[in-house]
């Protein structure tokens, strides 16, 4: 199976929001401009429920001077685009609920747009992505969008209401229905300032009446059809999901997987285990209206059944899934399938490809397999006290992490012997368990692991030290800032020799990596909260010469700290702008934002 097909169970349950727009928009604000008006348009006057409901957002100039509007940098990652605000009541005035509120979003492309009488914006918005219509009747819909503008007392935002009339599906327009969407062309995304054509979106059907046409093509082999049946919150739909499991074909039943683990009772909702990542987007209220009406007890042993298996299976995405089944319904006397599959994973790791774009690195199935050894452990699993294989270490590391009762005669010997190991991964887990302040007998482990050349336990090493504050290990850590070029452990590095009081070491090591390949905006990145106490974010063009740049900049920042030493040993900071300090220390196109929200230079 490949990693689209699985695309890690936990991705597809695990990726949505609802905020408020001016929180999307960073840029200069302008006036409203008198001359804008907005009007909503949909392609009939009645739509079934379920039915994908476009609402065509026009932004138009009723006359006069071209404005500009601008849009865009809210839908990466989101399910909608997050800078409109949709809101809906019904024909009594009650509210209606938002699907999918307080998601994250991960920006995305925007910019300015002019808007002549000639030349209106258009946006056709999937308004159930928005609002969540559960019965038939009349619902009005108003909808506004900032559009990079300051809204003041006297000016608000320029906003449109449109009635939608929605009715029920019988039977047989339900099975049409189905049909008509299953044969429309798959959806290729919409376009900015035009109007889309309609799609079938089957993440939004949610109503149960479509239910029996679309296991029918589901167990015929249809993706959207799976798609469908995961959105319909009842028992009878978790149920056509379990039965889905016993497919052969391992791309649909990771579809299958994905839409039966957004309604499987996750610990992680309840407050019993941290987020995988800090980039992750639980989707909260989602998943919580999932399972409270379509989870029940009595599925529980069928898919601990399917957990089984796909722990015992040789492909990391299957063992990651049964893991994250685990969690969700796992009893402690499933502890030792978890165990095998760990000890399995830990040895895999000594030849899987290095993870570089999420941290903290899932490490194959690892990551997910110990997730569900700290629930199983948390339902009364029993801890080791003596362990005998890298499965058993790592409940045992575990135990002692999260139980500071758990103590056993002789854990700090046996700790000893996994900061031994000939696998990084049990000594960065070691080191992880590993209650604070290090035990002394131990200490003389870190400086080997910083020298092992190994990443994430090299990171572990440099936490532990500089949260400890052992200065005797600060040559180990420079070591590793001089050397470093992962970004996590560079990081890792200068927050310790920050603890260890090591800032103008740091300083010197920064500047002297100013030119090597690839590390320039790292090191002004790290360099600035060093220099200056008044810096955020910077902003840079890489449409320049990088390596010419850092060339020019490098013997400036030499000078600058040789001239300044004294006071920059002394912990003192410079407060931009600061006559001191020239622009031409930095590259061209390059920007720092200050505290205030201005930019310098």
């Amino acid at each position: 199976m490949s990693g689209r097909g699985l695309a890690w169970v936990l991705c597809g349950v695990l990726l949505s929001t609802s905020m408020p727009a001016a929180e999307f928009y960073h840029g200069r604000k302008t006036p409203i401009p008198e001359n804008a008006r907005v009007v909503l348009s949909t392609g009939k006057d009645e739509y079934f429920l379920g039915e994908n409901i476009l609402v065509h957002f026009k932004l138009e100039n009723t006359g006069g001077p071209a404005f500009e509007a601008e849009f865009g940098g809210d839908y990466r990652a989101a399910p909608r685009h997050l800078r409109f605000v949709v809101s809906g009541i019904d024909a009594s005035g009650r509210p209606v609920a938002d699907p999918c509120p307080n998601s994250m979003c991960m920006g995305g492309l925007g910019g300015p747009r002019p808007i002549t009488p000639e030349k209106p914006y258009y946006q056709s918005l999937p308004i159930l992505r928005y609002l969540l219509f559960e019965e038939p009747g009349t619902y009005i819909v108003t909808m506004h969008h900032d559009c990079g503008w300051e809204e003041t007392d006297g000016r608000k935002y320029p906003e449109a209401r449109i009635t939608l009339r929605l009715k029920h599906p019988s039977p047989v327009q339900a099975s049409e229905l189905v049909e008509v969407w299953l044969a429309e062309p798959p959806y290729l995304g919409t376009v900015s300032g035009k109007k889309s054509d309609p799609y079938a979106d089957f993440s939004v059907i949610r109503c149960a009446a479509y239910l029996e046409p679309l296991a029918r093509h589901a167990a015929e082999g249809s993706e959207n059809a799976v798609v469908g049946v995961g959105s319909i919150a009842t028992p009878e739909a978790t149920c056509v999901l379990v039965d889905l499991l016993d497919t052969a074909d391992d791309e649909f039943r990771a579809n299958v997987c994905r839409q039966l683990g957004a309604r499987l009772p996750d610990p992680y909702l309840e407050g019993l285990l941290g987020k995988r990542n800090p980039f992750e987007d639980d989707r909260n209220a989602v998943r919580r209206r999932l399972i409270e009406r379509s989870w029940r007890p009595e599925f529980t042993d069928e898919i601990r059944e399917h957990a089984a298996r796909f722990l015992a299976d040789e492909r990391k995405e299957w063992v990651a899934t049964g893991a994250f089944f685990m969690e969700c319904v796992g009893q402690p006397s499933d502890a030792v399938l978890v165990e095998q599959a760990l000890d399995r994973e830990v040895h895999r790791t000594l030849t899987l490809e290095f993870e570089t774009r999420l941290y903290p690195r899932p490490r194959g199935a690892c990551q997910e397999l110990l997730r569900a050894a700290q629930v199983l452990l948390a339902r009364g699993a029993p801890a080791p006290t003596r362990p005998v294989s890298d499965g058993q270490s790592m409940f045992f590391l575990l135990a002692l992490k999260e139980n500071e009762t758990f103590r056993p005669d002789g854990w700090r010997e046996m700790c000893d012997r996994l900061l031994r190991s000939d696998i990084p991964y049990v000594q960065e887990q070691t080191l992880i368990a590993l209650p604070a302040p290090m035990p002394q007998p131990l200490r003389k482990h870190l400086a080997p692991i910083l020298a092992s050349g190994d990443i994430d336990a090299s990171i572990e090493a440099c936490r532990i030290i500089g949260r400890d504050k052992l200065i005797d290990q600060k040559d180990g850590v420079l070591k590793v800032c001089q050397t470093a070029k992962e970004d996590w452990l560079f990081r890792a590095a200068g927050n310790a020799l920050h603890a260890l009081g090591a800032d103008y070491e740091r300083l010197e090591i920064l500047v002297a990596r100013l030119d090597e390949p690839g590390l320039l905006f790292d090191c002004l990145d790290s360099l600035k909260p060093i220099m200056f106490d008044n810096t955020g974010g910077g902003g840079s063009s890489r449409n320049i010469d990088l390596e010419a740049e850092a060339r020019r900049i490098k013997p400036k920042w030499q000078a600058f700290i040789h001239d300044h030493e004294a006071y920059l040993r002394a912990g003192g900071k410079f407060t931009l702008p600061d006559p001191n300090v020239p622009a031409e220390m930095f590259p061209e196109q390059y920007s720092i934002t200050l505290k205030d929200g201005t930019r310098w230079p």
